[in-house]
């Protein structure tokens, strides 16, 4: 035990960063010992891994750009990849400042990416009535859930929504993948068919997560 305690880096003493005083309603405080150690690490980042990591979220914007332009997919999922990078630049910026609009550049492009995304979803086979009515249906959802927040103010209920929203994209595509692709694959190749459907569905639950 006093070997392991020689190696620990102690906390430094709770100080204020480059950004200033927190305004965000929430903080994923690093280090938790109280009271709350932002600034840990650097004076200029309030919390230099999840700001760090978001750098993920840039990485498969990208990668998809590519995969999309390669392989001349739907311009809609242009839009998508486009959300991830904006959702990664707003959780960099929310974790970098801690301030309240830089929180909302983070959370309100994450319902407007997941709607998109539920729009490529739902949209799937649809006649151009039905796609008309669902895009409107989530434009307004969208927009109700934007103006509520910025009125609440409350969290978790854009977590909730988010959450609500991610499922029944998610559980839609499980569905999209079962009664359109997973025949066309039987037919192509019946050997491999399992092992793709298998890698998709991980592909679907660990992106949505």
């Amino acid at each position: 035990m006093a070997s392991a305690s020689a190696l620990q880096i102690p906390y430094r003493e709770s100080r204020e960063g480059f950004w200033g005083q927190q305004t965000s309603t929430l903080n994923w405080c690093e280090e938790h010992k109280p009271p709350p150690q932002d600034y840990n690490i650097t004076f200029y980042c309030a919390e230099a891994v999840n700001t760090l990591t978001n750098l993920v979220f840039m990485w498969l914007g990208f990668k998809g750009l590519r995969n999309v332009f390669a392989h001349r997919h739907s311009s809609i999922f242009i839009l998508i990849f486009l959300g991830y990078m904006v959702v990664g630049l707003g959780s960099m910026a929310f974790h970098t400042t801690l301030k309240y609009e830089m929180q909302l550049a983070d959370e309100l492009p994450m319902i407007y990416t997941v709607c998109i995304m539920a729009y490529a979803t739902f949209s799937y086979r649809r006649t151009a009535r039905a796609k008309v009515l669902i895009a409107a249906g989530l434009v307004g959802l969208a927009g109700f859930i934007t103006v509520y927040y910025l009125y609440a103010k409350d969290p978790v209920f854009h977590q909730v929504a988010y959450g609500l929203l991610t499922a029944g994209t998610i559980f839609r595509g499980f569905y999209v993948m079962e009664w359109d692709l997973r025949p066309k694959l039987s037919q192509r190749n019946p050997t491999e068919c399992d092992r793709y459907m298998r890698q998709m569905y991980q592909l679907a639950v660990t992106g949505g997560m």
